[in-house]
């Protein structure tokens, strides 16, 4: 189970427009995890 911090930060970082590189990067995430995320 993921952190649900962890999940509205790759959202908020999403609506800034970040790419999903850059989601990876800010939060130490893989592309995965991202993409699971995102769902």
């Amino acid at each position: 189970m993921m952190s649900s911090s962890l999940a509205r930060k790759v959202f908020q970082l999403q609506g800034q427009g970040k790419t999903e590189h850059e989601i990876m990067s800010k939060c130490n995430i893989t592309a995965e995890k991202v993409r699971e995320i995102l769902g």
